[in-house]
């Protein structure tokens, strides 16, 4: 930061108002929403209150998970439009699967969503702090296909790691939206990859490829 700073400061007033117009324009998404939660908060004061703010993390847990997994498939300059399905079909196993025996209606995994919530900030710190070889092969995939692959880099096999990733990551989401409900319905993962997607997006993980980051999403 001190480094940014610095160079910020060396700039002239012109390309000051040019950087700091540049940076208002990437965090636009970001402000508007934080200016929307003030707007609630002056509106309902209980908004920032500790129920609803655990309501708004238990939310997050649960969707968290599929946008990770589809923001890898955007750093390929791709995307994946089946999170939802994927989602769907395993909150309808798992509601069939985990039921307490001798109480009906019962869900074994009850009170999941509080433990998949540390599993969730988990994986993002793990994900934010290890720079690993299949890391930066998708990034490099996702930037220059044919330079990864020139590099040495096995374009299919990174290529095929992430989309099966971004599957599990699915199913995840699925497990605990069910966990989170207590069943399953014949709309639960109905458009939620496009909050993924939108989420992915508004977190700087860009459809050109090889750009984004976990902290971001």
């Amino acid at each position: 930061m001190p480094g940014k700073m610095d160079s910020f400061k060396a700039l002239s007033a012109h390309d000051k108002r040019h950087a700091v117009v540049n940076w208002l324009l990437d965090h636009a998404m970001i402000i508007i929403i934080l200016l929307l939660a003030v707007y609630v908060q002056i509106q309902r004061p209980q908004f920032f209150g500790v129920p609803s703010l655990v309501n708004i993390i238990s939310l997050t847990a649960a969707r968290l998970p599929m946008a990770l997994g589809v923001a890898g498939c955007i750093v390929l300059a791709g995307t994946d439009l089946t999170g939802g399905r994927v989602a769907g079909l395993t909150a309808f196993v798992a509601a069939i699967l985990l039921q307490k025996a001798g109480a009906n209606g019962r869900f074994i995994a009850e009170g999941v969503p509080q433990n998949l919530l540390l599993v969730v900030l988990l994986v993002m710190v793990i994900g934010a702090c290890i720079k690993t070889t299949f890391g930066k092969n998708m990034f490099a995939v996702g930037s220059n296909e044919e330079a990864a692959r020139v590099s040495g880099v096995n374009v299919m096999a990174t290529i095929i790691g992430v989309f099966m990733l971004a599957g599990a990551l699915y199913g995840y989401t699925g497990f605990i939206e069910a966990a989170r409900l207590g069943s399953s319905t014949a709309t639960l993962g109905l458009n939620y990859e496009a909050d993924a997607i939108s989420a992915a997006v508004i977190g700087g993980v860009s459809f050109v490829g090889g750009t984004g980051k976990i902290s971001g999403v």
